[in-house]
């Protein structure tokens, strides 16, 4: 007997269209814009589509869901803003933190608004939320600083951080400007 083959892995699309979330962004990143806190709400997946729900504040570094998505059989993830830089400039991506939490809360779309541009990582069916060893979560961060050393450009070292970290743990990426469908950049 011929034993089977795995089944192929899931094929990501090349555009991610959230023209559904995109007045919900816009008004939490104007809430960033104007007190300089990260602001969140959990991806809800309704009968009639996506909304943002149970909005948060946190601060300027840092925020927190009200909850695991994985405890609700309706969350699919989570949107957070990250503020412009001291200098006026816009982070790339998600933080190191950020990608513990898409893998430790179940998060299958996790989508972030830096200031004129979206991005959002995507969980396939095929990587399994799990809870993370500190020893993980501590090489989450070696990543950006290995990419900060061999960047001078700070959105340089954060892309490319995001990048491998998607590659790695199997993860998808889109980027693009805010109001736009988002490119897959991973993989």
């Amino acid at each position: 007997m011929t034993p089977l083959a795995p089944p192929p892995a899931p094929v990501p699309p090349p555009l991610l269209d959230l023209s559904d979330l995109a007045s919900a962004i816009e008004a939490l990143w104007q809430q960033t814009a104007a007190d300089g806190n990260e602001h969140g709400a959990c991806i809800i997946q309704g009968a009639t589509g996506r909304a943002l729900d149970h909005e948060v504040c946190g601060t300027p570094t840092g925020i927190t869901p009200p909850h695991r998505v994985a405890d609700h059989a309706d969350h699919i993830g989570f949107f957070h803003t990250h503020p412009l830089r001291s200098g006026g400039s816009e982070q790339w991506g998600f933080s190191p933190t950020d990608f513990a939490g898409i893998i430790e809360d179940g998060c299958r779309l996790s989508v972030a608004r830096n200031g004129q541009h979206v991005y959002a990582v995507v969980r396939p069916d095929d990587v399994l939320a799990r809870p993370l060893t500190h020893a993980e979560v501590d090489d989450f961060l070696r990543v950006f600083l290995d990419c900060s050393q061999q960047f001078a450009d700070p959105a340089a070292a954060e892309r490319e951080a995001n990048q491998r970290l998607c590659g790695q743990l199997g993860l998808w990426l889109f980027a693009g400007p805010a109001g736009q469908p988002l490119q897959r950049e991973v993989p």
